[in-house]
This record gives C-alpha cells, structure tokens and sequence, in this order.
C-alpha cells in the first residue's frame, strides 16, 4: 500500500470505530478502501454479490496491517443496511467516519418513488 500517492488524508490511526466502504468489490471502492487502510483508518467493506473479490482486498489489506471487516449488502434494502450499521459499530466501536459510498445503487429502477427519499427530503 506504500505505492499511494500523497493526498492530503488525515492519519486515521488514532481514531476510533470505522471507514465504512459500499461497493467494494468495484475499482473505486476498494481504492478508497486501500487509501484509507493504508492511512490508518479501519475498513468496513461492503458488497452486493462478489464476495471473493472483496475477501481478496480485505486479505491485502491485513497483510499490510491493516484491521477489516466485510459485510454483504444492497443499498436498496434498507433492513439490511441498518443490520450492517449495527455489525460496524459492535464490532468496530461507534464512530463510522469517513464513509465512501460507492455502490452503484439503483434507486430509480428498484424502488418505488415513495421509498426513494426520505419524507424529510421529499420535493412532492
């Protein structure tokens, strides 16, 4: 992880709880994933379906020293992700700061328009 470029992220080796990553099976969750893991941070990766490709990112980034977790998930199941909220802050501690949200995540196609947003940020 020593060939990242310098990027100005904080050192995340002092603070408590978790980065949580969605889409970490993919090219830019689990760079983000690599950057904060080797800044330190703790990584709480998350997937959809490929879980070999998500093991072998968490299996890099323990070689190099790094603490991580992995969890399955589909960002349109909102039952599921506060379960997976819930299993970072047990088993990491309950902060969950930074989160990189990097699933692709279809909400125009998979859920109704009433489900979509929040009441608190509807536009109707």
């Amino acid at each position: 992880m020593s060939e990242l470029p310098e990027t100005g992220i904080d050192d995340f080796s002092s603070r408590a709880g978790a980065a949580l990553v969605t889409g970490a099976s993919g090219g830019l969750g689990a760079a983000a994933a690599r950057l904060l893991a080797s800044r330190g941070a703790t990584v709480a990766l998350t997937y959809k379906s490929n879980a070999d490709a998500v093991e072998q990112l968490a299996a890099a980034i323990r070689s190099e020293g790094g603490e991580v977790s992995c969890h399955q998930l589909d960002l349109v199941d909102a039952e599921r992700c506060a379960a997976v909220v819930a299993e970072v802050v047990d088993r990491h501690g309950a902060r969950m700061s930074p989160n990189v949200t990097s699933a692709r995540c279809p909400y125009r196609t998979c859920a109704p328009k009433s489900s979509r947003m929040p009441p608190d940020f509807s536009t109707s």
